[in-house]
């Protein structure tokens, strides 16, 4: 007898990834679990010793916040090429990082790239 295979989807769980074109994505879990739905710019920081990318998100455009591109059911990216130079963040090839939120201050999300994971 046929057994139906039913795939499990998408994972569920925050994930950054950092791309050879210089963005920087966040998947759908992400921006549902962290309430940033209504974001349009966000804020770039980096934190050397403890190698953590912040993104500080609101609707206020500021001189150094760049802009949300939304992907339908899939997420946001920003294209922070000069960041991600300006700080030697590696982004030779695709990979993946662990995404959390900060327990105070809830629109500011850290990417922790210590938990790369190259893209299969």
């Amino acid at each position: 007898m046929f057994e139906k295979f039913t795939k499990n989807g998408k994972r569920e769980i925050p994930i950054a990834s950092v791309s050879v074109l210089g963005r920087l994505a966040l998947n759908q879990t992400s921006i549902v679990n962290f309430g940033i739905e209504e974001a349009k710019y966000a804020t770039m920081f980096f934190d050397k010793e403890k190698n953590l990318i912040g993104i500080r998100f609101s609707n206020q455009k500021e001189k150094s916040s760049f802009k949300i591109q939304w992907r339908e059911n899939s997420g946001l990216f920003l294209t922070v090429k000069n960041f991600f130079e300006a700080y030697s963040i590696d982004f030779s090839q695709t990979y993946f990082c662990d995404v959390t939120q900060d327990e105070k201050d809830k629109s500011f999300i850290i990417v922790d790239l210590k938990t790369r994971r190259e893209r299969r």
